[in-house]
């Protein structure tokens, strides 16, 4: 196949069809694929694993993100959604301890990306990383946070790889929605050996192929993706929406977009 990690579903139908994530089970028992890649702790919304804002933040009220002059959990329809003051030198500390601990004990690849939805931190310190926007840049709704984004990434890289025996440790780092495109400053860009989770949340179309010509919002997802490449990426992991709330309940014949794109 064209591609060389091949994620489709779970379990015993994606075995059957190619996919060749590790830890899936087959119809008859545990059985793991064989070879493969190592992938986790999910592909996206990963924050939990690591630092449980609900469980294991102790009292360090000030590692929560500042949301209208508060920093408190949050939570949307009985998810945590609560999101780090990601400026915070502690925060980050216990942050890259615990990526450490998983890394030694499950995956190759590890997936950091922060809580669904919103509630950013509103700290100054916080919104001084982020640019300011610009006038004339179309994809400005879509990188409005990328530059706080990409530092907290590229400290809990530094972090887990200054102890030499996870030197070579693979992050995968997601982009999501308002962080989804990449800083403008050409400078600013991610460490060595780190994939992106490129999400096609907005801008997005599923009606029409991602190269299609004459889609407007595709268009602008295809100068994301070529933009991110100007900024280290290693590599794409793409976060699909042919299903979930897009389908909206009802049938939709995308067999053939999917197939192209």
């Amino acid at each position: 196949p064209a591609f060389e990690m091949r994620w489709v579903g779970n379990d015993a139908w994606a075995l059957r069809n190619g996919s060749n994530k590790r830890n899936m089970k087959n119809a008859s028992g545990p059985n793991e694929a064989i070879g493969g890649f190592a992938f986790g702790p999910g592909i996206y919304h990963t924050q939990d694993h690591f630092l449980d804002t609900g469980r294991n933040i102790g009292g360090n009220s000030e590692w929560f993100a500042l949301v209208d002059g508060e920093r408190k959990e949050m939570k949307e329809n009985g998810r945590n959604v609560t999101k780090l003051c990601t400026t915070n030198v502690n925060m980050a500390a216990k942050y890259v301890g615990n990526v450490k601990r998983y890394v030694a004990k499950h995956a190759e690849i590890v997936s950091i990306s922060p809580t669904d939805m919103g509630g950013y931190c509103e700290c100054d310190i916080c919104r001084a990383e982020d640019e300011t926007p610009a006038s004339n840049d179309e994809l400005g709704p879509y990188r409005k946070m990328s530059r706080r984004m990409l530092r907290f990434y590229n400290r809990v890289a530094d972090g887990v790889r200054a102890e030499s025996a996870y030197a070579n440790t693979a992050l995968a780092v997601g982009a999501y929605e308002r962080y989804v495109a990449p800083p403008r400053d050409p400078n600013e860009g991610l460490r060595d050996n780190m994939d992106v989770i490129l999400s096609r949340f907005k801008p997005s179309c599923y009606a029409h192929t991602i190269n299609d010509a004459g889609c407007a919002a595709n268009g602008k997802f295809r100068a994301i993706m070529k933009e991110w490449t100007n900024h280290n990426a290693a590599g794409f992991f793409m976060y699909e929406y042919y299903w979930k709330q897009l389908w909206l309940g009802l049938p939709w014949p995308a067999t053939g977009v999917i197939a192209s794109d």
